[in-house]
């Protein structure tokens, strides 16, 4: 239960929130509430800022390695604005650092846009494996078929990304990845449980036969 004193902060933080939404506080009273300690204020800042906040300005809040909370809203805020911040999101990975680009691979990874796309398709080709690695979870999540081939290719670039692309290709549901992944499952039995799971994700029928 929250104390009367702590529930009054926490209206006080909400109200203040609104108020710089509809442009009667400053910017950076959005940016201080999605570091709030208290998950509403976080979540209605992020509301918020999806809309008041530059993309690029979330871009930079995201790699701040500061402040966790506030960069995980951030990722919601820019998540949210959607359309609104995809060039943000497209230079923070092709010209930000590791993390930041991470952050914002993820970010695309739930957004449907052909630049997503692009640039997730773009970075599951670097020489990054963690970037790589991330960019094939994210076409995962988008169910790219025209990143089949890119995903495939990753099988046989070590155990992590192996892993990652199955899982992605059993996300993506499509039937030219079965006779590779039966090929993979046939020589590399430590994988035969993950593959078994996207195979059933791609050919439903295969449990029902089972």
């Amino acid at each position: 239960m929250i104390a009367p004193a702590a529930r009054l902060r926490v209206q006080a933080r909400l109200e203040l929130v609104e108020r710089a939404w509809n442009g009667r506080e400053p910017a950076w009273v959005l940016e201080e509430a999605l570091g709030d300690e208290e998950l509403t204020v976080r979540e209605r800042a992020a509301a918020a800022a999806a809309d008041v906040l530059e993309p690029q300005r979330l871009v930079e809040l995201i790699s701040n390695p500061a402040n966790l909370s506030g960069r995980a809203a951030a990722m919601v805020a820019l998540r949210r604005a959607g359309e609104r911040s995809l060039m943000a999101l497209a230079s923070g990975v092709r010209g930000g650092d590791q993390h930041t680009a991470i952050f914002c691979l993820q970010v695309l990874g739930r957004i449907r846009s052909p630049l997503a796309l692009e640039v997730l398709r773009e970075a599951a080709q670097s020489s990054d494996v963690l970037l790589v690695q991330t960019a094939i979870e994210a076409l995962g999540h988008q169910k790219d078929t025209e990143a089949v081939g890119l995903i495939l290719e990753a099988i046989d670039k070590g155990p992590w990304l192996a892993f990652s692309a199955i899982l992605a290709l059993g996300e993506i549901g499509d039937p030219r990845a079965v006779s590779r992944l039966e090929e993979l499952r046939a020589r590399d039995p430590m994988l035969a449980e993950t593959i078994d799971q996207a195979l059933e994700r791609i050919c439903p029928k295969r449990r029902a036969d089972a």
